[in-house]
């Protein structure tokens, strides 16, 4: 006899989405997959989660962790399963937030002077950025902006190195016609590399030529490891106006954002790499004159200098990641001409896991943990609400006794 056909294996179609929650709020995630007799298990770390305490759904499409805490922060995925086989998710961040757009920026370059070689850094004890070459200060997209030449730049002597997380931001108005590399802001030198010899750096932002079309494409890459995480997007950069660029890695993605848009990610795990050199160059690649003189003085990179030509203003780089919704954020104040501290976030209002079975008689409620069940007969005011004994996580309600409502409001 014929074993029975299993069927198709599971297959995600919707990846579990980077996640951040307020500490002691609920952080959810979720997977859609396609397949028969389905089964979950979801992993931290690499390692199994189990149900109970403050963890729920562990074996379901959807987690919840309430009681949020600085050791629930980690990478999350889920695996699939069923008689023909498995798949494992994608990766995500689940991330603690202050919802503070300032939260972890380390540098923050408005560019607002009118004159002058110092573009002081407006985070307190952050270091400005020096001048070389030609100082120009013109209007920008947020009152003024810093205008470079194709052969000045700016060097930041030092900064607050990233670990886990790294982001930054800026809004560029590059010569049109420019058809070589543009670097905006980095740390490297001259570029990210992971071959040898190797001159280890935290990242890179900034605009490549596309030598098929050239085009100037956006571009960012970050250091993890003995490793380099790059992503391009595929668009033309637009050229000869302001438009606002970023990227951001949270241990799971490295993701870049044009104009409030993503438009390129890539994966990756590991944290940030910690830099051989400690200095932050904007508007070139820089290099030692002598490379083979660790003492010489930088200079622009004798290959490839990359250069920025046009404005930049409103430069800012964070030691953590920042959500996609905190770059919508900052390109819409941006579009107002409002700097982005500006912007005010609020936690997002989080769904309560639950699920209702109907019996023939009766009700059956589950939920997750961190909430508890109360009930009234009446909900003419005042409401009188009163605890559901002996139901820390379910419940069944008998129907044929009368109407009755429940509520799950969340525990400390």
């Amino acid at each position: 006899m014929n074993a029975p056909n299993p069927g198709t294996p599971p297959a995600v179609t919707v990846e579990p989405q980077p996640t951040v929650a307020p500490t002691n709020g609920t952080a959810v995630l979720t997977v859609t997959a396609t397949g028969n007799n389905l089964t979950y298990q979801w992993r931290k770390n690499g390692v199994n989660l189990p149900n109970g305490g403050h963890i729920s759904g562990a074996t379901t499409s959807t987690l919840a962790i309430s009681s949020f805490a600085d050791t629930d922060v980690g990478i999350y995925s889920v695996a699939v399963f069923n008689s023909a086989g498995s798949v494992i998710s994608k990766n995500a961040s689940v991330r603690i937030s202050k919802y503070n757009i300032q939260d972890a920026l380390v540098g923050y370059w408005k560019l607002d002077e009118t004159s002058g070689t110092l573009a002081v850094n407006a985070v307190s004890g952050g270091l400005a950025g020096n001048v070389t070459g030609t100082a120009a200060w013109m209007a920008g997209q947020i009152a003024n902006a810093f205008s470079f030449d194709g052969a000045t730049f700016m060097i930041v002597s030092n900064y607050t190195k990233a670990t886990k997380g790294i982001a930054a931001s800026a809004w560029v108005n590059v010569t049109a016609g420019t058809a070589s590399d543009v670097i905006v802001i980095q740390n490297a030198q001259p570029i990210l590399t992971g071959s040898s010899p190797r001159i280890a750096g935290q990242f890179q932002l900034g605009l490549v030529v596309d030598l098929n079309t050239g085009n100037l494409l956006p571009m960012a890459a970050i250091g993890i490891g003995p490793n380099v995480a790059r992503i391009t997007g595929t668009a033309p950069f637009p050229a000869g106006s302001w438009h606002h660029l970023a990227f951001s890695a949270d241990g799971a993605q490295l993701r870049l954002y044009v104009d409030g848009q993503q438009v390129a990610v890539t994966d990756y795990l590991g944290d940030i790499v910690l830099p051989d050199i400690p200095y932050l160059s904007i508007g070139a690649a820089l290099n030692l004159s002598d490379p083979n003189n660790p003492t010489s003085p930088l200079v622009p990179d004798g290959t490839d200098p990359a250069f920025m030509n046009g404005p930049l203003d409103d430069v800012a780089v964070w030691t953590r990641a920042i959500t996609a919704s905190e770059v919508s954020a900052i390109y819409a104040a941006g579009q107002q001409h409002n700097a982005l501290t500006t912007v005010v976030e609020t936690p997002a209002l989080t769904p309560i896991p639950i699920t209702v079975a109907r019996g023939a008689n009766s009700i059956a409620l589950s939920w997750g943990a961190g909430f508890k069940l109360q009930s009234t007969g009446n909900l003419t005011p005042p409401i009188q609400w009163a605890d559901v004994p002996n139901a820390p996580s379910s419940f069944t309600a008998n129907t044929t006794t009368g109407t009755q409502f429940y509520r799950l409001i969340s525990t400390p």
